[in-house]
């Protein structure tokens, strides 16, 4: 049986403990995630840029570069291919038309989309295997840690 958590460690096990889970519930869906980047011709930061513009909208590229931790001129070239395949596009920023906003397009939306249901389908597969019992204490805690979570997110 595995000690209980106490002091400063708690923290540090159950990080290790989600690290290890996700680890388990992706290596099905990697393997279609990386199918659908191929597919596509897309490095992992522009499938970051995607899902960044998808989830919180337009951005400027010095936005974009500092998300990714990249320099403006690698991030401009990343972004620049995007806009050749028609995944985002620029436009002006409505309140400083010398700026552009990188927004995403349905094209692009619709390949985030591929690449969520792929995951989704590989983690629904993996907990299906898990007992009824465990699967309903597991829905439990993640909810109450997903609600903690995002009072702490609208909080910031």
């Amino acid at each position: 049986m595995k000690e209980p958590m106490t002091g400063t460690q708690p923290a540090q096990r159950l990080s290790g403990l989600i690290k290890e889970m996700l680890a388990l519930l992706t290596q099905g869906a990697t393997g279609d995630s990386l199918a659908i980047m191929a597919e596509a011709e897309l490095t992992l930061p522009q499938i970051v840029t995607l899902q960044l513009l998808c989830d919180a909208g337009p951005h400027n590229l010095s936005a974009i570069a500092e998300h990714l931790n990249l320099s403006r001129p690698a991030t401009s070239h990343l972004v620049d291919r995007l806009v050749a395949l028609r995944l985002v596009r620029r436009d002006e920023d409505p309140d400083d038309r010398r700026h552009k906003q990188v927004r995403i397009t349905p094209a692009g939306a619709r390949l985030i989309e591929r690449l969520a249901q792929s995951r989704s389908g590989e983690f629904e597969a993996a907990v299906a295997e898990l007992s009824p019992r465990l699967q309903g204490e597991l829905a439990a805690v993640l909810e109450e840690v997903v609600a903690q979570l995002r009072q702490r997110q609208d909080g910031a």
